[in-house]
C-alpha cells in the first residue's frame, strides 16, 4: 500500500454490530476457503523489485488474504497494525483453516520449483560468468585468490593436507556458503567443510573462512569441535576445513529421533548432561573472550553421546568494538534487544549467548524448535512482545525457572554461566524423575 493510499483511505471504524476485537477494535475474518492466484502469489516482486527467494509459507498467504479481506470491507491497514492483527487472527484460527493454507503453501512451492528450475539454471550460469568477469577485471585471478588464502593459512600456522589421502567423500550437510562431507583418512572418519566455489567468493566470505579458522585455532575443549587443518582440491580449487566428525549428527536430529507415535521422550539424565556440556563449552569460549552469536540446535553436534559446539563463522572476539546493528542467527534464538532497538548498535556479549542457551534448554524438553508453528516474521513479533515458549508439562520446575532466567528480556537479570553450571549440577543430584515427555507434536508441521 502506498503512502497516498493510506492518506486517501483512513482507517475506518467498524460498522459491524458484532463485538469489536483486536487492535483498533476491528474484527476481520479472512474469507474461507481462500481464493489465491497461484502465479501472482509466487511471482510478485518485493518493493525493491526482487522476486522472493522462496515460496511464501502458510502464514504469509494467510496475511495476504487477510489484507485483501480488510480492503474489501473498506479498511486500509498500515503494516504495523496488519502484522499484529494477522498474528492474533492466525493463532486463533481453526485447525481446518490452517491446514488449507498449508496445502496452498505446498502447492505454491511445487509450482515455483517448476517455474524457476530452468530460469534458475540460466541465472546461475550468468552469475558465474559475471563473477569470473568481475575477478578478471579487478585483477583478482583465481590463482591470486587462492594464494591470498594460502598466505593467510600460513600466517595462522594451519596444517595443510594432501587431498589424495582422503577417500569415500559423502555429502552430509549444506549451509549458507559451504557443504559438509564425511571422508576417510587412514582408516579414520573426518568431517570436511568445503567452500562451494572459491572463484565466486566475495571478500566477506573469504574473510569469514579465515575468521572461523582463527577461532578454531584458539579453542581446544572436550565440548568444542576439533579442527585439524585444511586441504585444497586441485581440480575445483575449493578449500576444505578438516574437522572432527560427530557420529551422532546434530542435536536437532537427535531430538527429532526421540519422537515416537506423536510423543517425545528424553531421559532426564541425558537432558541434564547435554545442558551441562553445552554450558561448559560455552563457558570455555567466553573465557577465551569469544561470543558464539549463533547458538542453536543445528550448531550443536553429538559425538559418542557427548556434546560438541560447532560453526564459528560469525563468532566474534568480545571487545569494545564488538557491536552490530544487524541481527545474526535464527530469530527464535536471538535476544529481544535486536528487535526492540533495530536502529541502535548493540554489543553482543556473554548475556546474548546466554539468552540463546536458555532457548536451547527449553528445546531439550520439547523435542521441537521454538515457535515452530510460526513464520520468522511472527516469531520476531512474539519475542518483541515478551512472549516465550510455554513450559512443557512434567519439566522439573527448577530447571524451567533456570531457562526462563536465561531468556529474560533484561540482560542483567540473566544468570552467569557459573551460576547455570552450579544449578544444573545441583539438579543432577536432586531431580529423581526418569524422563521428560512432550505430546504436543509440532515436529512435522508444515508452516
Amino acid at each position: 500500500m502506498s503512502k497516498s493510499d493510506d492518506q486517501k483511505s483512513p482507517l475506518l471504524e467498524s460498522t459491524s454490530s458484532e463485538p469489536k476485537q483486536g487492535p483498533n477494535h476491528i474484527m476481520i475474518s479472512p474469507k474461507f476457503p481462500p481464493t489465491v492466484d497461484m502465479i501472482e502469489l509466487i511471482s510478485k516482486k518485493t518493493p525493491d523489485g526482487r522476486i522472493p527467494a522462496r515460496a511464501p509459507n502458510a502464514f504469509i498467504i494467510y496475511r495476504k488474504v487477510y489484507v485483501e479481506t480488510a480492503r474489501e470491507h473498506g479498511y486500509y491497514l498500515p503494516m504495523t497494525i496488519v502484522s499484529s492483527m494477522t498474528l492474533q487472527s492466525w493463532e486463533s484460527a481453526d485447525e481446518t483453516v490452517k491446514a488449507e493454507y498449508r496445502r496452498i503453501a505446498k502447492e505454491a512451492l511445487r509450482v515455483r520449483i517448476e517455474m524457476y528450475s530452468e530460469s534458475g539454471r540460466r541465472k546461475k550460469n550468468k552469475q558465474n560468468q559475471s563473477a569470473i568477469q568481475k575477478n578478471l577485471t579487478s585483477g583478482k585471478t583465481l590463482l591470486e585468490l587462492t594464494e591470498f588464502i594460502e598466505k593467510k593459512l600460513k600466517e595462522l600456522n594451519v596444517r595443510m593436507f594432501n587431498y589424495l589421502h582422503f577417500r569415500e567423500l559423502k555429502l552430509i550437510g549444506s549451509g549458507g556458503y559451504a557443504n559438509v562431507y564425511s571422508a576417510k583418512f587412514y582408516r579414520k572418519q573426518y568431517a570436511l567443510k568445503s567452500l562451494r566455489n572459491t572463484l565466486r567468493l566475495e571478500h566477506k566470505e573469504v574473510m569469514s573462512l579465515i575468521h572461523e579458522l582463527k577461532i578454531l585455532r584458539e579453542v581446544s575443549h572436550p565440548n568444542i569441535i576439533k579442527f585439524y587443518g585444511v586441504y585444497k582440491d586441485p581440480h575445483t580449487h575449493n578449500f576444505m576445513l578438516i574437522l572432527q566428525l560427530a557420529n551422532g549428527g546434530t542435536l536437532r536430529n537427535y531430538l527429532e529421533s526421540k519422537w515416537k507415535d506423536g510423543k517425545f521422550e528424553i531421559p532426564w539424565i541425558n537432558l541434564n548432561s547435554f545442558a551441562i556440556e553445552i554450558t561448559c563449552g560455552l563457558r570455555f569460549l567466553h573465557e577465551k573472550k569469544i561470543c558464539h552469536r549463533d547458538l542453536h540446535s543445528n550448531n550443536i553436534l553429538i559425538n559418542d553421546g557427548k556434546i560438541l559446539i560447532s560453526d564459528f563463522g560469525i563468532s566474534k572476539k568480545m571487545d569494545s568494538t564488538t557491536q552490530t546493528s544487524s541481527v545474526k542467527g535464527l530469530p527464535a534464538y536471538v535476544e529481544p534487544r535486536y528487535y526492540l532497538y533495530p536502529d541502535e548498535k548493540i554489543k553482543h556479549d556473554e548475556k546474548s549467548d546466554i539468552y540463546s542457551l536458555g532457548v536451547v534448554f527449553w528445546e531439550l524438553t520439547s523435542g521441537t524448535p521454538p515457535f515452530s508453528d510460526s513464520s520468522n516474521h511472527a516469531i520476531i513479533i512474539k519475542i518483541s512482545q515478551g512472549k516465550r515458549e510455554t513450559i512443557i508439562p512434567g519439566t522439573p520446575i527448577d530447571y524451567a525457572k533456570l531457562y526462563m532466567r536465561c531468556w529474560d528480556s533484561e540482560p542483567e537479570k540473566r544468570p552467569t554461566l557459573e551460576e547455570i553450571l552450579t544449578e544444573l549440577k545441583r539438579l543432577s543430584k536432586e531431580i529423581t524423575i526418569l524422563s521428560v515427555v512432550n505430546t504436543n507434536n509440532y515436529v512435522n508441521a508444515n508452516y
